[in-house]
């Protein structure tokens, strides 16, 4: 399958070509975004609108920014329900994750919508893009408007639902992209082939400007309750 986003792709040429780097600020307070998941309020991607926002006001994790060579990252998470988000420190990195609350130890999922939408306006690529993920259906939904690529199609998959959630396996389930197991596709053939993109490889290290991805998670467990989680990443490069 074709990587969901392409400000991902950029990412992962400039974090693994250019290594993890120390804190970028000294703001013990973390950062600045705004509950309402505008871009307005921080430097890390302040440049790029993005029309997104938090499916609930509770913040769960709010870490400093930091750095990975020439690009800054600045994260923010938002939780909900019996699903959490605890910031854990990893060296001088601190990150968001994620968890089932005291006292619950599974919870069966029996639907999951993911909404991952990204803006970016960088010297390599710059756009928007929704990607939708309905677990219950086995959908994947890419809407890409941009300078090198667009797109509005549907990847169908075997559904990983229902799924038996615990603190350990939490992950695996939120970072589903259909596993390989594709029933059918909208998307035309240029979709898979990768071998010139042209936003990624080593001329990422030249990457200027900013970008902002948001991610909204709402389970749905056995007995009908939601759980929600949210997360945002905003980037300068």
């Amino acid at each position: 399958m074709k990587k969901s986003l392409i400000l991902t792709s950029l990412l992962i040429g400039v974090l693994t070509l250019s290594g993890c780097g120390s804190d970028s600020d000294d703001n013990s307070g973390g950062s600045s975004a705004s509950a309402s998941g505008s871009t307005g309020g921080s430097s890390a991607g302040s440049s790029v609108n993005l029309s997104w926002s938090p499916l609930t006001n509770n913040v769960a994790c709010d870490p400093t920014a930091v750095s990975y060579g020439s690009a800054t990252m600045d994260a923010k998470y938002w939780a909900e329900g019996s699903v959490t988000v605890s910031c854990e420190q990893y060296g001088t990195y601190t990150t968001g994750v994620y968890g089932l609350k005291s006292g619950v130890d599974t919870l069966t999922i029996t639907q999951l919508i993911k909404e991952e939408k990204s803006a970016y306006s960088t010297n390599v690529a710059s756009g928007t893009e929704t990607v939708t993920y309905d677990y219950q259906a086995g959908t994947i939904h890419h809407k890409i408007s941009s300078n090198v690529e667009n797109a509005d199609c549907i990847e169908t998959y075997a559904s990983p639902l229902p799924y038996t959630l615990t603190s350990d396996n939490i992950e695996e389930l939120l970072d589903w992209e259909g596993n390989g197991q594709m029933l059918s596709t909208t998307c035309p053939n240029s979709w898979y082939d990768t071998s010139d993109d042209g936003y990624d490889g080593e001329d990422n290290l030249n990457l200027s400007g900013s970008g902002t991805i948001g991610t909204n998670y709402r389970l749905t467990d056995s007995d009908g309750h939601q759980h929600l989680i949210s997360k945002e990443e905003r980037y300068t490069f």
